[in-house]
């Protein structure tokens, strides 16, 4: 609204955050929902009663004995776990596909490695941008920096304070931002 009223004229640019912008591309094209496992419609972003609900479904389905810091990756798993750990997660993403619901975090991480991995179903939309401007840039993630950055063809311009990281118990990481400022390929403003 801010930018409408300073530019009533001007073309109004997109305006999200990663999850918004990722969730957006889920609901408005059914190519990429397809490809994250959804084939009649948009998923629902799941709530704490539908993730506890598949979490119970999971853990009955699968007989694992982890805990749910081991689960959740509170606690470091063993070799030896690795095997149910990864089942578990095959069977809670299956169960999530077939209740069309979707996390944050697998929304995000998903659309991102589409974008990453320089899949032929998003090269439009890295057409379509030629400047990105990333806020409270230290509060990003490797994924979401992969998924910036593969915008090859596009002007990047990233604000933050490496010295605010908020979010580091979430993955993000400062240390993407401090590269970028000693980088000889970067203006540091």
């Amino acid at each position: 609204d801010r930018y409408r009223k300073d530019n009533p004229d001007g073309e109004i640019p997109t305006f999200c955050t990663f999850h918004s912008f990722c969730y957006s591309l889920i609901a408005s094209d059914f190519k990429i929902a397809n490809a994250l496992g959804y084939f009649k419609g948009v998923p629902s972003v799941a709530d704490t009663a539908d993730l506890r609900k598949i979490h119970t479904m999971c853990v009955q389905q699968c007989g694992t004995k982890l805990s749910e810091d081991k689960l959740s990756g509170k606690v470091p798993i063993s070799k030896s776990e690795k095997f149910q750990y990864d089942i578990y997660w095959k069977q809670y993403r299956k169960l999530l596909v077939q209740n069309y619901l979707i996390t944050f975090d697998i929304m995000c991480n998903e659309v991102c490695h589409l974008f990453s991995s320089n899949n032929p179903l998003i090269h439009n939309y890295k057409e379509r941008y030629k400047y990105i401007f990333v806020d409270e840039f230290q509060d990003t993630d490797y994924k979401q920096w992969d998924f910036v950055s593969s915008f090859t063809n596009s002007n990047l311009f990233v604000v933050g304070d490496a010295k605010q990281n908020l979010y580091s118990f979430r993955g993000t990481s400062n240390e993407i931002i401090k590269s970028l400022a000693e980088s000889p390929e970067w203006e540091t403003i």
